[in-house]
């Protein structure tokens, strides 16, 4: 069993480049949830595309273990060498880990022949079982509106972009055929117009089987809200069955007495709803039918929140 060693090695986060490096417990959480979209496979290929200190892909790798799923491949991609650093010590021990210092999303566009410098030729394919990351959060005010544009045209994107967004497309891209994705992003795409391509994305190239809102739960210290979306990769359009769930901090009624919890994950996975009690702080968990075609066009609150 592989035993976590990301808090005794962990960078300091970079918060003003959007990146937050993933608790411990969460990325248990999101990595629990990819592999229950995977399924039942002997083996597996797993890649992080914005990899950090490693916290996710070492959590998938236990999961993996748990499992007894082999690991073909443990790879992660970051642009940050010290992170890349922290990584490897934290991954110290398994084995067929391949990290790289270099930006993955330039990796995707060479690799699915997108815009390439002149003379350059595409690398080879990338292919993964299960992808899972959380990537950076940088909205487009802050890339500028230069490489907002580019990252629209390779990606397929538009309106007021987020990185994240773009990583969702590279990371979708890389699976294989019924391969799993695990994201943990901003859930402003949820609802707003610059998120569609992505809702239209989601809905075309991927089964749902999670998409919960954690919203103001505050379980990282990312100043945005953020999601959980998993699923598996399929290759035509077709009706989904997920049911969206969220978790938001409220008052309790008056004659409802709150159900104490080990953790609001741990409440997540028992798939516990109705007000809830962690560490001093009542939530509201509430579940909704499934998602339609119609969350595509949204350009406002899709769900009202109770």
């Amino acid at each position: 069993m592989v035993t976590s060693r990301t808090e005794r090695h962990r960078a300091d986060p970079r918060k003003s480049a959007g990146i937050v490096y993933t608790p411990s417990e969460l990325a248990r959480f999101l990595a629990h949830q990819a592999f229950e979209a995977l399924g039942d496979v002997p083996s597996v290929r797993i890649l992080d595309p914005a990899c950090g200190d490693g916290a996710l892909l070492l959590a998938a790798a236990e999961a993996a273990s748990s499992r007894g799923i082999r690991i073909d491949t443990l790879t992660g991609y970051d642009t940050d060498d010290e992170a890349i650093s922290v990584a490897r010590c934290n991954l110290e021990g398994l084995e067929d880990v391949q990290l790289y210092g270099r930006d993955f999303l330039e990796e995707s566009a060479k690799a699915n022949s997108r815009i390439l410098p002149l003379g350059e030729k595409p690398s080879d394919p990338l292919e993964f079982d299960l992808v899972i990351s959380n990537p950076p959060y940088v909205r487009t005010q802050m890339l500028g509106s230069s490489t907002a544009q580019v990252l629209g045209r390779r990606f397929g994107l538009s309106g007021r972009i987020d990185l994240y967004q773009a990583f969702a497309v590279a990371m979708i891209e890389a699976l294989r055929p019924f391969g799993a994705i695990g994201l943990l992003c901003s859930n402003k795409f949820l609802t707003n117009r610059a998120g569609q391509s992505m809702r239209r994305l989601l809905l075309q190239e991927v089964a749902l089987t999670v998409l919960v809102d954690l919203g103001d739960t505050k379980l990282f210290s990312a100043s945005v809200l953020p999601v959980i979306i998993s699923g598996r990769r399929y290759q035509k359009e077709g009706e989904q069955q997920v049911i969206f769930r969220s978790v938001y901090e409220r008052e309790p009624l008056p004659d409802i007495r709150p159900r104490a919890v080990h953790s609001i994950l741990d409440a997540l996975s028992k798939q516990i709803t109705g007000f809830i009690t962690d560490n001093n702080r009542t939530f509201r968990g509430s579940r909704y039918p499934a998602i339609d075609r119609s969350w595509v066009l949204a350009d406002t609150e899709f769900i009202a929140y109770a």
